[in-house]
Parts: structure tokens; sequence; C-alpha cells
């Protein structure tokens, strides 16, 4: 089974986003200040884009396994016909691309 989190995976495509600054990985900051990498790449969460240095990237989009940290459960299979939110996610992001 492929990692969940980014930095670890051997994904070409995410090692190469990674690596150009197209996307880097997410972090949660505790109030003490403590940074905590939650694995995930960092991503606005109400559109799915990647975010670089809270940035969001128009024209990348990103769902699925490799926001699981930000967004949870994104491994559990996706049932039809309930509104199940990992199919508005992919039709949201459709809805952007061809906006």
């Amino acid at each position: 089974m492929p990692s969940i989190k980014v930095e670890q995976s051997q994904n070409p495509l995410l090692q190469r986003l990674l690596a150009n600054n197209l996307a880097q990985p997410h972090e949660l900051v505790l109030a003490d200040g403590t940074r905590f990498k939650t694995g995930a790449l960092n991503i606005d969460s109400s559109t799915e884009q990647l975010m670089v240095d809270n940035k969001v990237n128009q024209h990348l989009f990103v769902w699925g396994i490799p926001t699981e940290g930000k967004q949870w459960f994104t491994t559990a299979t996706p049932r039809p016909y309930i509104n199940d939110w990992t199919f508005r996610f992919g039709d949201a992001i459709v809805s952007q691309i061809f906006k």
C-alpha cells in the first residue's frame, strides 16, 4: 500500500510537485507554536487546490489519498446514492476546471 505521507511517497508526480515548489506538505501549528506535519499535501479545503505559502494555485487540484491528514477518511470507499462527500469534492473540482 502506498504511503499516505507525501514526503515518504515514492510517487514521481508528488515528488516533482514538491521539488519544483508547486506543492508543500501540510502543517498544523499547535497553540504553543509547535509545527506538526500531517503527511498531507497542503490544499485549500474548500476547492481542493494546491497551496504553497498560503497561496492557492488556481490550476492544480489534488483529490484523495494525498490529502489524507488534512481531509480525513479519503481512503474509505465512496458509496453512490448517499451524497458521499468524496463524490461531491470530485464534482466540485470538475466544475472549477470547466468554469
